[in-house]
């Protein structure tokens, strides 16, 4: 069974345990088992500070996705900002709930291989998350 914990680290008040129940249902969906998950909210200076200590990128980002897996289990640290999270769903409007959703299953489908550094990959990626956050919504 994966299992899945989530810590709210920044401002923003969040649903941990709708967010809880969405992550477990995400994780069944794409045939998860095993996994353990921590997802943690962080505010835009710590997601600036993951991103440059371990990507080299200076700059807060809405997702950051580390697999942590060892040889007995599989594992990750998942690192989302709600204020980036904000910003987009106003962009793109979508409701805030729903976008920190899609950055959820987006950190899932990279831990499973899929990817999103070319254009091609991106697209296949994307719509697998959108079809996947319309199913689980539904």
């Amino acid at each position: 069974m994966a299992t899945c914990i989530l810590t709210n680290q920044s401002h923003y008040p969040l649903d941990l345990k709708a967010l809880t129940r969405f992550s477990q249902k995400s994780l069944k969906a794409l045939k998860m088992t095993g996994w353990s998950i921590d997802i943690t909210f962080v505010t835009k200076p710590v997601s600036k500070r993951i991103n440059s200590q371990y990507l080299n990128h200076h700059y807060a980002t809405d997702i950051l996705t580390f697999d942590v897996s060892d040889p007995n289990e599989n594992g990750a640290d998942i690192y989302i900002c709600p204020a980036i999270a904000k910003r987009q769903a106003h962009t793109f409007s979508v409701f805030f709930d729903n976008e920190i959703k899609r950055l959820i299953i987006h950190g899932l489908l990279h831990l499973i291989g899929y990817d999103d550094t070319n254009p091609k990959a991106k697209k296949v990626m994307f719509a697998k998350q959108e079809a996947l956050l319309e199913a689980l919504e539904a």
